[in-house]
């Protein structure tokens, strides 16, 4: 027998081996490639919803952020104009109780201001709430509380040392006080109009 036709066969069949390696080694780089493909375009899809997640995150953000310092703004502006409103209040509170010092002097010399200190007394005999009380009245207004007030017998006249208009009533002992001096008095009506002024501006 020839050799020639002993090793052809071999020949062919290596050949047919070879190639369906090749074949099967083609289609194996071919799925890979897919895959790969298909990973990388997997992993920027997810990378790009990752960074829109994170843009619209930040947006949102910044949002919330913009309406915190727009409410502050407001609420510091608001805050700033009530004050303005209530400074101007004070102002002019301030001014009346100023011009009614000025006039107090020649209040003294009026004939209303025998009724006012009668007033005075009766409102501090009725907090004080005693049988007898002693009035403290200033030595500007002497005259005229010997000439109105001594012989009542409901209260004994005590000279104080102090100019302002009306009177201090406190009870004999001295333990209970009610001071119905106009600075008094006006300290008094300032504490009450400036808690108004307060609830009306806050």
């Amino acid at each position: 027998m020839d050799m020639n036709e002993l090793t052809q066969p071999n020949t062919e069949s290596l050949k047919v081996i070879c190639e369906r390696i090749q074949k099967e080694a083609q289609a194996e780089v071919t799925f890979l490639k897919q895959k790969a493909d298909h990973g990388a375009q997997k992993i920027l899809t997810d990378a790009k919803n990752e960074a829109e997640q994170k843009k619209n995150d930040l947006i949102l953000c910044l949002e919330e952020e913009q309406q915190k310092i727009r409410e502050r703004v407001f609420s510091t502006l608001n805050l700033e104009k009530k004050k303005i409103v209530l400074q101007e209040k004070e102002a002019l509170a301030d001014k009346v109780l100023a011009e009614l010092k000025n006039v107090a002097a020649a209040f003294r010399q009026t004939r209303e201001y025998t009724t006012f200190l009668q007033s005075a007394i009766n409102e501090g005999a009725r907090v004080i709430n005693t049988q007898e009380v002693t009035v403290v009245y200033s030595p500007l207004d002497e005259k005229i509380m010997n000439d109105n007030f001594k012989n009542k017998g409901k209260y004994k006249l005590l000279k104080g040392d102090f100019n302002d208009l009306g009177v201090i009533v406190q009870s004999v002992d001295g333990r209970l006080l009610f001071d119905n001096r106009l600075a008094a008095r006006l300290k008094r009506k300032y504490d009450e109009i400036y808690s108004q002024l307060i609830a009306e501006a806050f």
